[in-house]
């Protein structure tokens, strides 16, 4: 199992990592600029460790930190979701499939945008019914 993060945010790459240890899980490889246009299935072949990457500042529209699962349990997604709910913080969560990792981090990022835009307006239609 793998786990990556795209983010322009040094303090969500920490929450990251501390949810990471207190879950017995693999630390997160941080993804940044010269991954973007990577297709994901070479991105999680190579198993970089996040030490050998650096914060870059090219996410700026990102707003929440884009968490990437590849080949988890279920158990370990849904603890991971609570430890963010707990903390009161909800990044965009992705589970990568087959066709998912055809794709670039480049082309997936407007489509989770787009999900959550579509999450949010939800939200708010259920809140005022």
């Amino acid at each position: 199992m793998q786990i990556l993060i795209y983010s322009n945010s040094v303090e969500a790459v920490e929450q990251l990592q501390t949810f990471c240890r207190e879950l017995e899980l693999p630390q997160p490889r941080l993804l940044g600029a010269t991954d973007i246009d990577t297709k994901l299935a070479d991105l999680v072949a190579a198993d970089a460790a996040l030490a050998d990457c650096t914060m870059e500042n090219d996410v700026s529209d990102l707003s929440e930190p884009v968490i990437l699962f590849y080949r988890p349990e279920k158990p370990t997604v849904a603890g991971m979701i609570r430890k963010y709910k707990d903390a009161g913080q909800w990044p965009i969560f992705a589970v990568l499939t087959p066709p998912a990792l055809e794709s670039t981090v480049a082309t997936l990022i407007p489509q989770f945008i787009e999900d959550r835009a579509s999450e949010q307006k939800w939200r708010e239609r259920k809140i005022r019914e």
